[in-house]
């Protein structure tokens, strides 16, 4: 089952538990949701493949300008590395990709190579949050000013995710997976109540879930046409 929002995803965890609202509240919920997503999504990276969160950012980029704020794009997630950097000069340009640079190797000052640099070979480098290239992208309208620019640079990006809102979709754990959530939120449910023989239980639930999680991404990371499905039956 599919949960795509921590709200969807609270609701069944109460369900499970047996527990409404008043006991369990959102605030609580949510902070325990956050809590076992993050350590789930660890555990991934951890064993499946470390930059098994990626995503391809397509940006608006200011004309004339080197700069370029992560944040600016990418809500609920870190950057944990850039893969590839791929720009285009033009409308009708195919993608060049940049050469990543230490700003420390460059030897020259940086307008230099905004007048210098070619086109065909781009290059960038990271700074804090921001990425920089070179050249910088011009776009200039039949009346000589400058226009910002859609698409023209592509970032290639790993992710970690972040703390999301309750009502916020998650686009980055693998939906049909967000139901293991669940069970280890209803291990802190159990916990709370005292009743610990079910915490016991849901906690050997949830270690088998993780199991057969990452056994099933594995096999979709190393052969994804013999995608395994494991039986989640009993977690219903």
């Amino acid at each position: 089952m599919a949960l795509s929002t921590p709200q969807a995803v609270i609701d069944r965890a109460r369900r499970l538990g047996y527990t409404s609202v008043g006991q369990y509240s959102d605030e609580v919920a949510l902070e325990d949701y956050n809590i076992v997503r993050s350590e789930l999504s660890n555990l991934i990276m951890q064993n499946v493949n470390e930059n098994y969160f990626s995503e391809i950012i397509r940006t608006t980029w200011v004309a004339s300008q080197n700069e370029y704020a992560l944040t600016d794009d990418i809500n609920n997630v870190d950057v944990n590395k850039i893969e590839n950097v791929r720009i285009k000069y033009s409308d009708d340009w195919e993608y060049v990709r940049a050469t990543k640079q230490n700003k420390d190797n460059l030897n020259k000052e940086l307008d230099y190579y905004n007048e210098n640099q070619s086109e065909s070979n781009p290059f960038y480098y990271v700074f804090a949050d921001s990425i920089f290239i070179y050249p910088a992208i011009t776009n200039e309208d039949d009346l000589w000013v400058e226009q910002n620019v859609t698409n023209w640079v592509k970032l290639e990006v790993s992710l970690t995710p972040t703390e999301l809102i309750i009502t916020d979709t998650d686009t980055l754990f693998p939906r049909e997976y967000t139901h293991i959530i669940a069970l280890w939120m209803l291990y802190y449910i159990y916990q709370r109540k005292g009743l610990i023989n079910e915490a016991n239980n849901a906690q050997g639930i949830y270690n088998n879930a993780q199991t057969e999680l990452i056994i099933a991404l594995s096999d979709r990371v190393s052969v994804p046409q013999e995608i395994a499905t494991p039986n989640l039956d009993y977690y219903e």
